[in-house]
């Protein structure tokens, strides 16, 4: 009976750590995403700054 006991935890250790593995590669495919939706809007507003300098030296050329 003793050893029954002593066997317990290891065995909800063990899917605690395979929990914690699963969380773990969810964090960081959640990680990923942010990264890819950081660049992609980094994209868009550097695409945005050089349309807003594109226009203004367009400006400056018509006057």
């Amino acid at each position: 009976m003793l050893l029954h006991t002593a066997e317990r935890p290891k065995r909800s250790f063990s899917r605690f750590c395979t929990l914690q593995k699963d969380q773990k590669g969810v964090f960081h495919a959640s990680a990923h995403c942010r990264k890819v939706k950081k660049k992609f809007f980094t994209l868009l507003h550097t695409a945005e700054r050089l349309k807003e300098v594109f226009h203004a030296s367009a400006h400056c050329r018509k006057t």
